[in-house]
């Protein structure tokens, strides 16, 4: 398996504490991160799709020594997103299928904020 993922994680902005502020958006720049990140997203046999922290998960799991995590060039955009840029990752390892329904949406919708610029899609 071969994946673009744009990994990020949220951190406070330092206002007023409420459970419905997310806080910034801020991405992960070290290999170690980013494969930390994608564990989090495995899904063991017989788990739900969704964490209890709310995380995503995408329908299978993997051996965390056979993934290899390495950063991509960042994508940006001049037109009508300016300033837009994305850091993105490339994720490769082998993985087992535990939940073929949730895989099945993960390939079809994308996972995460970068979906639509083409990341977190898998691919063979």
């Amino acid at each position: 398996m071969r994946t673009v993922v744009n990994p990020t994680r949220s951190r406070p902005t330092g206002g007023p504490s409420s459970e419905e502020a997310r806080g910034a958006r801020v991405a992960h720049t070290h290999p170690e991160h980013v494969k930390r990140w994608f564990q989090r997203r495995l899904q063991a046999e017989g788990e739900s799709a969704t964490a209890q922290d709310g995380v995503v998960r995408f329908g299978a799991t993997a051996d965390p020594s056979g993934l290899a995590a390495r950063m991509l060039p960042t994508v940006s955009s001049a037109a009508r997103h300016r300033g837009l840029r994305i850091v993105r990752a490339e994720i490769r390892g082998t993985v087992t299928v535990t939940d073929p329904e949730a895989l099945a949406q993960t390939l079809s919708n994308g996972l995460g904020h970068a979906r639509a610029y083409s990341c977190e899609r898998r691919r063979r």
